[in-house]
């Protein structure tokens, strides 16, 4: 299969490679259950990093393209089932650009210094045993510092979607009824629908959601709403305190719980705002840190009232029962070094510079 990749790969980025493999599948030169070629053979080929090929296969994973069969090593999927059909379309085009938008990924030349930060760890200090606690006592004090609203819980998950697909698969069961932003994340869309979810679409507009049009989907039976209150994919803007106010008035009304997903964070140019500052007992917050320190960072934090993180945490016991506490270090030490955070007071000018170039340009 190298040879056949070879002849498709135009550029060697993650993109590239994963445009590639995914016009091989489109046009049957890539079969389903056919095996791709290991990481390293990949890039020794090419000439880069095995984590660049890395990113190229995460991207067709989450994509549901491809998965991982274990020693015998990573396949193509057989696309005759169920799976995430909106985010495949995204990898479905064939145009090149010299600067692809769409996929939402940070630019690498922004995020901090993984390597300095590496280095600067212990790792055997975390290397202790199954009993110890879900989250480092550093960390989590630092994440109850840093959350928008006082969160009676936090725990942490493998990555923002991760997290969403643990919340959906606790909380939404067949046939619920949930309100979703009327412009929302293809992948949360495709979690929701793969557990058989009713997905109620709330109107936006410059504030965030529009309170009546929440309150119809209330009144329609929704007992769970997502929304992205900061740096909102694909429109980028940010919900108003005023708006999160008025939000956590109609939600009052209900037992719904809210489930906020903020994935830019500090890169972000603005303030968190939260539903949770308001309504806390009915506000589950997802925070994402792959956006703003690296997609290798398979982390995100979630936060909120102590019954639905306990049950979060309760049923994370039953599998993996923990995220990696060397990565928690790692979090942990991008989140408080000098250096690693003046990279990321660097990288949000830089975002909020081309943010406004592109909007001017298009007005």
């Amino acid at each position: 299969m190298l040879p056949e990749l070879a002849s498709r790969v135009d550029e060697t980025t993650a993109r590239g490679f994963a445009d590639a493999v995914s016009a091989g599948i489109r046009d049957g030169a890539f079969p389903s259950g056919a095996r791709l070629p290991p990481i390293r053979a990949v890039a020794a080929h090419f000439g880069v990093s095995p984590s660049t090929v890395a990113s190229a296969w995460s991207i067709l994973a989450r994509a549901g393209l491809i998965h991982s069969d274990g020693r015998a090593g990573t396949r193509v999927t057989d696309r005759s089932g169920p799976g995430p059909i909106r985010y495949r379309r995204a990898l479905e085009y064939s145009a090149k650009f010299e600067l692809d938008l769409s996929t939402g990924l940070p630019d690498p030349a922004l995020l901090p210094d993984l390597k300095a930060a590496l280095r600067r760890l212990d790792p055997a200090d975390d290397l202790k045993g199954y009993l110890d606690q879900p989250v480092l006592p550093d960390l989590l004090d630092l994440l109850h510092r840093d959350w928008p609203f006082a969160a009676d819980s936090i725990t942490l998950a493998d990555g923002a979607t991760d997290a969403l697909d643990l919340v959906i698969s606790q909380f939404v069961r067949f046939g619920d009824t949930v309100a979703v932003e009327a412009l929302a994340d293809p992948l949360l869309l495709d979690l929701l629908e793969a557990v058989g979810a009713k997905l109620v679409p709330v109107a936006l507009d410059e504030e965030g959601l529009e309170p009546e049009a929440l309150g119809a989907a209330l009144a329609a039976g929704a007992a769970m709403v997502f929304l992205q209150p900061r740096a909102h994919r694909p429109t980028g803007r940010t919900m108003s305190p005023g708006r999160a106010a008025e939000l956590a008035q109609v939600l009052a009304r209900t037992d719904a719980l809210a489930v906020e997903t903020d994935l830019a964070g500090t890169v972000a140019t603005s303030s968190p705002t939260s539903l949770g500052a308001e309504l806390p007992s009915q506000t589950l917050r997802i925070q994402g840190y792959s956006t703003s320190l690296s997609p290798e960072l398979r982390l995100a934090a979630v936060g909120g009232p102590r019954g639905p993180v306990e049950t979060l945490i309760e049923r994370r016991h039953l599998g993996q029962g923990w995220s990696s506490r060397i990565l928690q270090r790692l979090l942990l030490e991008l989140l408080t070094d000098r250096r690693s955070v003046e990279q990321v007071e660097a990288a949000r000018h830089e975002y909020r510079l081309r943010r406004t170039a592109l909007v001017d340009a298009l007005k």
